[in-house]
C-alpha cells in the first residue's frame, strides 16, 4: 500500500508543478519527509493523509490505492 502511496503523492505533487519544498511548505513539513513518503520510505499519520487529499482536493482512499478514481 505505501508504494501506491508514494506514486500517486508523486503523480499529484508533480501535476501541480510544486516541488518537494513548496509542497513541504504547504504541509508544514520538511521536504526530506516528502521525499521519504515518495520513497516509500515511511507514509503519513493519518491526520496528515487526510491534509494531504484535502490539498490535492481528491480521497483519501485514493491514496490509499483503496479506489482507483480520485
Amino acid at each position: 500500500m505505501m508504494e501506491i502511496f508514494a506514486e500517486r503523492l508523486r503523480e499529484l505533487r508533480t501535476e501541480q508543478n510544486l516541488s518537494y519544498r513548496r509542497l513541504g511548505i504547504i504541509l508544514s513539513v520538511s521536504e526530506a519527509l516528502i521525499r521519504q513518503w515518495e520513497k516509500s520510505i515511511c507514509e503519513p499519520n493519518f491526520t496528515m493523509l487526510l491534509r494531504i487529499a484535502d490539498h490535492f482536493n481528491t480521497d483519501p482512499n485514493y491514496l490509499l490505492g483503496v479506489d482507483d478514481a480520485p
